[in-house]
């Protein structure tokens, strides 16, 4: 019949391998919030297109406009044009086409310059997409090896497991769930070596004798004498 010192011995391996399973989920975890994090790029890029894109469109709109009222005055001023007493409001006319004709040069400039942006934004929406796929295939690569690994690491575990008492499982199971990957801690000073609370002498003799579970009072871990 095992001893519980060697009881807690198995639970130290048991915490290697629950601290490397954690550690290669929260490298998967890594990748996918990379991964993720680009994509919602890519999301910003189309959002940004999109508002690029509809001003674009407005600006087009407010051309088109533009050149009908130009039509529109041309034509009024061919109508007037030698009525008599005309020449005043051929001239009024005439400075609205030139004004008109400015700020349609002016709009012509900034459809230019907005359909450059919009293009631009596509070109950035195409490289970044390339990018995310790239690294949304590497994310699942990196989850399917290391989802094995966790695999085995599970196999070792429970045959490990297999050999501790249910109810002595059960108790550095709970501490793991508050703790992963730290539930047991050695006791080589007068601190807990997780939390750097301050142990007492009774505690630390305790832990040491190897004989019952010895919680730290400020975290709750489990305490272990230092290893042999």
């Amino acid at each position: 019949m095992s001893t519980f010192a060697e009881y807690l011995d198995l639970l130290w391996q048991i915490q290697a391998l629950d601290a490397a399973s954690l550690q290669a989920r929260e490298f998967m975890a890594r990748e996918d919030m990379r991964a993720s994090g680009t994509e919602r790029g890519v999301d910003r890029l189309m959002k940004q297109r999109g508002d690029a894109d509809a001003a674009y469109k407005l600006m087009e709109v407010r051309h088109r406009e533009l050149e009908a009222e130009l039509r529109r005055l041309d034509a009024r001023i061919k109508q007037i044009e030698g009525v008599p007493d005309s020449e005043a409001a051929v001239a009024k006319h005439r400075e609205a086409i030139e004004a008109l004709e400015m700020d349609g040069l002016n709009l012509l400039g900034d459809i230019d310059t907005q359909r450059a942006k919009v293009k631009q934004l596509d070109n950035e929406i195409e490289a970044q997409r390339k990018i995310a796929a790239i690294e949304r295939e590497g994310a699942k690569a990196t989850a399917r090896e290391k989802q094995e690994v966790i695999d085995d690491l599970h196999r070792q575990r429970e045959a490990i497991a297999a050999n501790i008492p249910e109810e002595v499982l059960r108790v550095y199971d709970n501490s793991a769930q508050r703790h992963p990957g730290t539930a047991m801690v050695r006791t080589s000073t007068d601190f807990c070596a997780a939390c750097s609370g301050e142990l007492n002498m009774q505690l630390i003799m305790r832990a040491k004798a190897r004989t019952e579970f010895v919680r730290c009072p400020h975290c709750s871990r489990i305490l272990d004498g230092p290893a042999a």
